[in-house]
């Protein structure tokens, strides 16, 4: 597999799932294309019900499409056996849930130090690493705290150290501020913002919330399965004009 810079980290091309229901088939995602370039925050949009978080697993290679080709970093993964995807998940993607998914006797850094080891990073190197991971997000003083003893937003800050923490090339978030007040909400959008930029990863964030519309750099609007390029924000275009000028 090749890592090559000018290769999208994500393509999605005619991306389709039916779910058969009884006799019904119910088609949750229609012929979706979609390409997610290094550096880029991409945001999808719309109501519940409307196919968001299924497109998102079938992005993170957590559920197989119907129809459809799925490349990340350049090779084709969707017809791959079961046994192969979890290599793609723990070396290109970091999940964001909006239920957090902390293991509840595990503290804020051995639920960071955990996804490490899945990656092959174990010892002192997880444990620094980790703690540096939850430092960015403002939890230094949070490490030995365990879930029950924080707060939702600081669940979901823990949760965000963790799908970074290894660095990963392709982020992906599941409504990462639904959980959140207004304050940390938009410190939290802000920091998804500067690590896509500064580790020129590809995030794609699916959610409800405008605040992170403003920062995207592609808004996609998401109805009955179906996805259109609704805008480019302000933020991208006022990106944009300071390059060129």
């Amino acid at each position: 597999m090749t890592d090559r810079m000018d290769t999208p980290p994500i393509r999605a091309v005619g991306l389709s799932k039916t779910y058969t229901l009884g006799r019904v088939q119910v088609l949750a995602v229609r012929d979706v294309h979609l390409t997610v370039q290094r550096g880029r925050l991409v945001v999808i949009m719309g109501p519940s019900g409307s196919g968001k978080t299924t497109l998102l697993s079938m992005l993170g290679c957590i559920l197989r499409p119907t129809a459809g080709e799925l490349y990340i970093v350049g090779q084709r993964v969707e017809r791959w056996d079961e046994a192969y995807l979890p290599h793609i998940r723990r070396r290109y993607i970091g999940f964001i849930f909006q239920q957090f998914n902390l293991l509840r006797a595990l503290t804020a850094l051995e639920n960071v130090e955990i996804a490490l080891h899945l990656r092959g990073i174990r010892g002192r190197a997880a444990r620094v690493q980790a703690a540096q991971a939850l430092a960015q997000v403002g939890l230094a003083d949070r490490l030995h705290f365990y879930p029950k003893d924080l707060s939702g937003g600081e669940q979901q800050r823990v949760a965000i150290a963790r799908a970074i923490a290894a660095d990963p090339l392709i982020l992906l978030a599941d409504e990462p501020t639904a959980n959140l007040d207004s304050v940390t909400g938009h410190h939290v959008v802000e920091y998804l913002r500067a690590v896509t930029y500064d580790r020129q990863m590809a995030t794609v964030v699916v959610t409800h919330d405008h605040r992170i519309r403003a920062l995207a750099d592609e808004v996609y609007y998401m109805e009955d399965g179906c996805l259109r390029q609704s805008e480019k924000s302000a933020w991208s275009l006022s990106a944009s004009s300071s390059l060129s000028s």
